[in-house]
């Protein structure tokens, strides 16, 4: 076999194995059990939203990409960091079960829900099946804008944006800069508009903490209002988990 012969042979072998990975990573995708959700940002603002929600705000869009359906409980917009719970102590007045606060040097992490923006065709959710989608709304005005400020200008690594699923499974689907560029394209195009929230659904906020000792002592706050503010966005009372 000639030096030509050899060189054309390795090229014609590479080319089918090439083909060959891409069809297995067709098939594998198609027929495996994994679900596969492809995810995306736009920012939000015509008028059914408006009359909706009463403001503009981040979409969410979930779309199955496999064979086995996406089973989606819900979505949020999770920041990891430090201080959230000092200042949830503070607007409530409480230690809320936690007298010693979260464990020493340990993240916390706030997780804000997104809303549904059609109604959900199961009690849990929504099941995608390949190709469908499903939205998730975030509003400008349902927290507050400093707590915004805050997200854009946190390191990158700490937001992210997860998908629940039916199992109380979380799966992150966005992450970093893109999140953070959503955002400021939000506040920059409508920040300086006036709005008012009319969301028939209350945004949720959790909080996840570390702790040494069990959470007690909280259930007399179940449905009370926060007697004074509380300052996510303050970075003297909440800083971001590198220290800043």
């Amino acid at each position: 076999m000639t030096d030509i012969e050899k060189i054309l042979l390795g090229a014609v072998l590479t080319l089918v194995v090439s083909a060959l990975l891409f069809v297995a990573r067709r098939l594998y995708v198609r027929f495996s059990d994994r679900v596969v959700v492809e995810a995306r940002l736009s920012i939000g603002g015509d008028n059914a939203e408006i009359e909706k929600f009463g403001c503009p705000g981040l979409v969410l869009t979930l779309k199955c990409r496999s064979h086995r359906p996406a089973k989606v409980a819900g979505a949020s917009l999770c920041f990891r960091g430090k201080g959230f719970m000092k200042a949830f102590q503070a607007g409530f007045d409480s230690d809320l079960g936690l007298p010693g606060g979260p464990a020493s040097g340990s993240p916390e992490t706030m997780k804000i829900g997104l809303q549904d923006m059609a109604t959900r065709d199961r009690d849990e959710g929504y099941v995608l099946e390949r190709d469908d989608v499903c939205n998730f709304y975030l509003p400008m005005i349902g927290v507050p804008q400093d707590l915004y400020l805050r997200l854009i200008a946190a390191p990158s690594e700490d937001i992210t944006v997860r998908m629940g699923d039916f199992g109380g499974e979380e799966k992150t689907v966005l992450s970093g800069f893109y999140i953070q560029d959503s955002l400021r394209g939000l506040l920059d195009m409508y920040a300086d508009n006036v709005y008012e929230y009319r969301s028939h659904t209350k945004m949720q906020i959790e909080l996840q903490v570390d702790s040494k000792v069990p959470l007690s002592g909280v259930g007399g706050l179940a449905g009370t209002t926060n007697p004074h503010g509380v300052a996510l966005g303050n970075n003297e009372a909440a800083q971001h988990s590198d220290g800043d």
